[in-house]
This record gives structure tokens, C-alpha cells and sequence, in this order.
């Protein structure tokens, strides 16, 4: 009988050891998972702190993102339509156009310097994007 009730009493205890091991490795993880949310809940709040106070970068007020300056020149047109001159803030005498006013040869040449394969692709060239790894 003693035998018997031998084996039986290392299972019991092996099993009581193991779900006791498996209760900590869960706790353990437990631990671990809500350590890494209030560390990425707490690197978002600083972010936006950071960013609201202006330690990360520029962020311009309500008033300059609701009136932008415009960047563009102003053009100046006789009675007749003919173009008398352009002028801006700073003389860097940009003017708006559409796609379609641009010529044909600019398209391609900054197509041939910029991407060679453009035309191959949809819009992704993983052929490039694997040789900058």
C-alpha cells in the first residue's frame, strides 16, 4: 500500500508544482503587458506635450494655419490680356499652373533623372526599394 500511495502523492505534488509555475509565467506576463501600455500611453503623452509646447518642432498657431501666406506671385494683365509683370514678398516669383501647362520634354526629363522605371510600375518600385537594403 505504501507503493501504491507513493506515486500517486508525486503527481499530486508535481502538478501542484507545475500549476504553480504556469500561475507566475501568467502573472509574470500580465506584468510585463501592462508595464508596455502605460510606457507607450506615457511616450504619447509626452509626445503631444512636446509638440504642443514646441520642444519637438514648429507647430504654427490657429491663426497662421486659418491665413496662409501665399507663396505664389502676383501677375499684373493689361485691358489687351498681355502680361505686365509679376510680384511677391520675397522675389522668388512663383506662379501656379496646371499639369497641363507644363511641357512635355520637363515631364520626361524630370521622369529620366528621378525614376527610370516609372512607367513599369504602380507606384512602388520594389526593385529600388531592395537596392536601398
Amino acid at each position: 500500500m505504501g507503493t501504491c500511495s507513493s506515486p500517486r502523492i508525486d503527481r499530486e505534488g508535481s502538478q501542484r508544482s507545475l500549476n504553480t509555475e504556469f500561475i507566475s509565467m501568467r502573472r509574470h506576463l500580465v506584468h510585463i503587458l501592462w508595464g508596455t501600455l502605460i510606457a507607450v500611453v506615457g511616450f504619447v503623452c509626452v509626445f503631444f506635450v512636446s509638440v504642443w509646447n514646441g520642444w519637438v518642432g514648429y507647430m504654427p498657431d490657429m491663426e497662421e494655419l486659418s491665413n496662409p501666406i501665399d507663396k505664389f506671385a502676383s501677375q499684373v494683365y493689361s485691358a489687351d490680356g498681355k502680361l505686365m509683370g509679376t510680384w511677391n514678398q520675397d522675389n522668388a516669383n512663383r506662379v501656379a499652373i496646371d499639369y497641363n501647362g507644363l511641357s512635355p520634354h520637363l515631364v520626361h526629363a524630370l521622369v529620366a533623372t528621378e525614376d527610370e522605371r516609372f512607367y513599369e510600375h504602380s507606384g512602388i518600385d520594389f526593385i529600388a526599394s531592395g537596392a536601398l537594403s
